[in-house]
C-alpha cells in the first residue's frame, strides 16, 4: 500500500476490528497492521478481510499484522 492509501485502509481497519467483538483498535494497532500489511496491496487486503470475515471461512479470532 502507498501513503495515499492510508485513509481507506484504516477505514477498512476499522470495520475488520468492529467483527470482532472484545477487539479494540489503537493508534499502536493502526501502525502495527500498517507496517506489517506494507507490501500488500489494498485491494488484497480488502479480499482477505472478505474471506476472514465470512461465517463460513473466517476465523474466530482477529489475525495477527
Amino acid at each position: 500500500m502507498n501513503s495515499t492509501e492510508r485513509k481507506d485502509f484504516e477505514h477498512d481497519l476499522a470495520i475488520l476490528f468492529g467483527a470482532y467483538p472484545g477487539a479494540r483498535l489503537s493508534e499502536a494497532n493502526i501502525e502495527a497492521y500498517w507496517r506489517g500489511l506494507a507490501r500488500m496491496s489494498l485491494v488484497t487486503f480488502r479480499r482477505a478481510m472478505d474471506r476472514i470475515m465470512d461465517p463460513e471461512q473466517g476465523e474466530d479470532r482477529l489475525p495477527s499484522p
